[in-house]
């Protein structure tokens, strides 16, 4: 999700390489680009950024999807900065395991609106951010699922989570025709009325009741269960990764478990984890992929930990209690910036492209250029060592 200088940050797209083995592929970050991507709406209109990236293949392996988003519009540097107001949700599609990707179309769209907020109607804009896109082969006609988190943006408030949600739709392609976006995903008290959502999470267990927020949604569909995991964001911002489940294709849901907090996040070295990718290797082997958080609360690469048991919502642990970490990828020194870098997702048939990982490069922001601050790269990394 883009956050400027805050805990819920932006991101970049990197494309990593490996091998169906999971080895590394390639040598070093290389940017990626997407082919024929129209950027903005209009002519002076710029596109600042491409990022969080989420790609799923075809079960045969020959063709992949991704679903990023796009940043567009004016920007402002000072007081109340921002980067691009407009926040859509694109599609690419890749013919050669993630080597190269193009353009294929614009899933959804920002737009300009307005909301009570305490008495005052503030005026701003509707985004979509942290786009996830899941396969769900045995739901027909619906197969190909996207979650996203929508919500409600004002260059004084930025982000506003009191007026947002987890949107969900589905089509039988990638392609479409997608379904209109269904409010899904709520915690408590939010979005506060008149906004409401299907599914109000924080009921699903009592102990969610503190989570003000859930966004960076990443899905996966295995044995007939579609699973979800996401950010549970606290007033102190994000405060651990939790774990749903549907067992009949999304019309209804289950809390499954939290998978890590910021004590598990501690043990480790770090602030807090924030983003999350649920993936798997040709072994069958699951994983989470997530963004470990620094002291300055900027994302600091990726973490790859295994599953225990994904039906149980449990993580490796060793000897100690504490999360098994596979292996760390982080940013390389030529791109990292004091803005981080991460999170990322990874699909086994990427074979040229491997995980993608947002990056930041500060150095355009800093120097006030309208070229595109975010970047789509190959990190040369895969799940294994």
């Amino acid at each position: 999700m883009f956050r400027l200088f805050v805990a819920t940050s932006l991101a970049v797209v990197l494309l990593a390489a490996t091998t169906l083995c999971n080895a590394s592929h390639a040598a070093g970050w290389q940017p990626t680009v997407i082919n024929g991507d129209p950027g903005g709406l209009g002519a002076s209109d710029t596109t600042i950024a491409d990022y969080d990236p989420s790609i799923e293949y075809t079960r045969d392996g020959r063709t992949g999807w991704m679903a990023y988003t796009s940043v567009h519009g004016p920007y402002k540097f000072g007081m109340h900065s921002y980067i691009g107001p407009y926040h859509d949700t694109l599609l690419a599609r890749s013919d050669d395991r993630g080597n190269s990707w193009t353009y294929v179309g614009r899933i959804l769209k920002s737009v300009d609106g307005s909301v009570t907020n305490n008495g005052s109607l503030l005026s701003g804009v509707w985004r979509y951010e942290t786009p996830s896109l899941v396969y769900d082969p045995d739901h027909f006609g619906h197969e190909w699922k996207l979650f996203t988190h929508k919500y409600f943006w004002n260059v004084l408030y930025d982000r506003m989570p009191q007026y947002g949600w987890i949107t969900y739709q589905d089509a039988p392609s990638p392609t479409g025709p997608w379904t209109s976006e269904v409010a899904l995903f709520g915690a408590g008290q939010t979005p506060l009325p008149p906004y409401d959502t299907a599914v109000r999470l924080n009921t699903l267990d009592k102990s969610l009741s503190d989570i003000v927020s859930y966004s960076e949604p990443g899905t996966l569909y295995r044995n007939h269960t579609l699973y979800v995991a996401m950010t549970g964001l606290t007033q102190a911002g994000p405060d651990r990764i939790v774990l749903f489940a549907s067992d009949d294709h999304g019309r209804t849901w289950r809390f499954v478990n939290t998978l890590a907090t910021r004590q598990q996040a501690a043990q480790l070295g770090f602030l807090a984890f924030d983003g999350s990718a649920l993936v798997d290797n040709v072994y069958g082997q699951i994983y989470l992929l997530v963004s470990p958080m620094s002291s300055t609360a900027v994302h600091d690469g990726e973490l790859v930990i295994p599953f225990d048991d994904i039906t149980k919502g449990t993580l490796r642990k060793d000897a100690s209690g504490n999360l098994v970490v596979a292996k760390r990828i982080k940013p390389e020194a030529a791109w990292m910036t004091s803005f981080g870098a991460g999170p990322g997702d990874y699909d086994q048939y990427n074979t040229a492209g491997g995980i993608v990982m947002p990056i930041l490069d500060g150095r355009l922001v800093q120097s006030h250029t309208t070229d595109k601050v975010f970047v789509i790269m190959n990190t040369g990394q895969g799940l294994g060592n």
